[in-house]
């Protein structure tokens, strides 16, 4: 393994891998950061390469205390600039494709998955801790990208009882997108 700052200049020898997969970037990139680091994706895939990048819409609930922090994060996800549209929901899925095409990558192709955790099932538990520390340590980004409401520590722990009840359903939507680095086009020199 080498841990490098993907953000900088990546420091693999020009392209040196046939497959260059990325999940769930949007917790650290920022709208801007896309074309840079597509560039560097393409700079280190060999030409004919699939360069793939997974990523998530803010989850939704049926829920309210759940529904209402979901939607706190995504305002906070929007105006920190993580996302592409002001509709929070599907700000990165929806513009991962025209992202990928606009790099110069080519037959683009997507798959759409649809995660759903219910309580009661051990996967849903799972969801329920993740929830419960996700919403505890982003209180700072929160508080810095979006108002939180007076109310937070209550809403906070309703939705943690929320995620006990036996109806509590949360649904998470990832897109795959995949292409390949297109091939090396060699120039001729005429006198």
């Amino acid at each position: 393994f080498h841990v490098m700052d993907a953000l900088r200049t990546l420091e693999f020898p020009r392209h040196s891998f046939d497959l260059v997969n990325q999940r769930l970037g949007t917790s650290y990139l920022r709208t801007w950061d896309w074309a840079g680091l597509l560039q560097e994706y393409r700079q280190m895939t060999r030409p004919g390469g699939v360069i793939r990048i997974t990523e998530d819409d803010i989850p939704s609930s049926n829920m309210p205390a759940s529904h209402a922090l979901y939607e706190l994060l995504s305002a906070a996800f929007e105006r920190a600039g993580h996302t592409f549209s002001s509709e929070g929901r599907g700000g990165i899925t929806s513009a991962l494709k025209p992202i990928m095409h606009q790099a110069g990558l080519l037959h683009l192709q997507t798959r759409d998955y649809q995660l759903e955790f219910r309580a009661g099932t051990p996967e849903g538990q799972f969801f329920a801790e993740d929830t419960k520390h996700v919403f505890r340590t982003a209180t700072p980004f929160l508080r810095k990208w979006t108002t939180v409401p007076t109310d937070y520590e209550s809403l906070y722990q309703q939705a943690l009882r929320e995620m006990q009840q036996p109806d509590f359903v949360a649904t998470w939507r990832l897109l795959t997108c995949w292409g390949t680095n297109p091939p090396i086009v060699e120039r001729q020199v005429f006198d």
